[in-house]
């Protein structure tokens, strides 16, 4: 179906209202069948009322409760069921014409986090320091410029209409070295190069320049980038919440010793997940859109 609601026929709304009232369950049933009873016993009630006091006037407490007062409780009954009968069916109404949910993820929110995010940035330029000297101990070829960091968060991108519910991005304050500027307008899809495959699996990967990487980001990535070691950073509940990367330029490392960054910093990563682990989260829900 067509995803603009203008697009959407009153027939068609019909039609689909029609089909819930008849594949809804029995309480759903239910609802509806007493929101119109109510609703047809308040009328009664009103033409009682209009024929009972022509005039408009109550005498008495007994004409109040019997045409004011039950028929009021009567009416906010009714409407509030027909409220949420309403509600129901326009949630439905979403999901039939514009996709069906079938979960919904927790990201970090990062427009709420605002600021914050800037606290991490001392800490990663620290992870990176850390890295480049356990890294130096047995590579002495290596040079400061030569080891990188950064921090990959997951942003929403339900809107950009290509079927992905996030993508990985890297925030101006979560760069450590990164003086190479077209790659910091990366935006990797899950499962996309050793940060999406990180992200999806929560599981370290020690790799190549172009892991797992599409064309749309080979001629993007620094010329000279020879490794990556991708960290996951979990929540307490081990969900990933974010990819810390160390990037190695120029030179030709040992992986066994690449591999054993995530235990060297080990401390520092717990310390990030912490940090992260207190950031505002959004929901995202995962829809699957009906074809046109």
């Amino acid at each position: 179906m067509a995803e603009n609601p203008s697009s959407i026929s009153q027939k068609d709304y019909l039609d689909f209202v029609r089909e819930v009232i008849k594949d809804a369950n029995p309480i759903f049933k239910l609802t509806i069948g007493g929101s119109a009873a109510l609703s047809l016993l308040c009328a009664v009630f009103a033409t009682a009322l209009v024929l009972k006091v022509p005039d408009g006037k109550i005498n008495d407490w007994i004409e109040f409760v019997g045409f004011i007062f039950i028929p009021f409780l009567i009416f906010m009954a009714g409407a509030g069921l027909l409220f949420y009968c309403v509600i129901q069916v326009n949630e439905r109404g979403k999901q039939y014409f514009f996709g069906d949910k079938l979960d919904e993820i927790q990201l970090l929110d990062m427009e709420a986090a605002g600021a914050k995010l800037d606290t991490f940035s001392p800490m990663l330029d620290s992870i990176r320091t850390q890295a480049f000297v356990f890294l130096k101990e047995e590579h002495d070829e290596l040079s400061n410029t030569d080891v990188r960091a950064n921090i990959f968060l997951p942003k929403s991108s339900r809107n950009e209409g290509d079927g992905c519910a996030y993508r990985l991005v890297m925030p101006i304050k979560l760069r450590s070295n990164m003086e190479h500027p077209p790659e910091w307008e990366i935006r990797f899809r899950p499962g996309q190069g050793a940060t999406g495959a990180t992200f999806l699996t929560g599981k370290l990967r020690t790799v190549k320049r172009e892991y797992l990487i599409t064309d749309e980001y080979k001629d993007i990535l620094h010329k000279d980038l020879k490794w990556i070691v991708s960290i996951p950073i979990k929540s307490p509940t081990q969900r990933t919440i974010a990819v810390l990367n160390i990037d190695i330029l120029r030179h030709q490392v040992s992986e066994d010793r690449l591999t054993a960054l995530e235990t060297h910093l080990h401390e520092q990563i717990i310390q990030l997940a912490k940090g992260f682990g207190d950031l505002p989260l959004q929901t995202v829900d995962l829809i699957v859109r009906k074809a046109a």
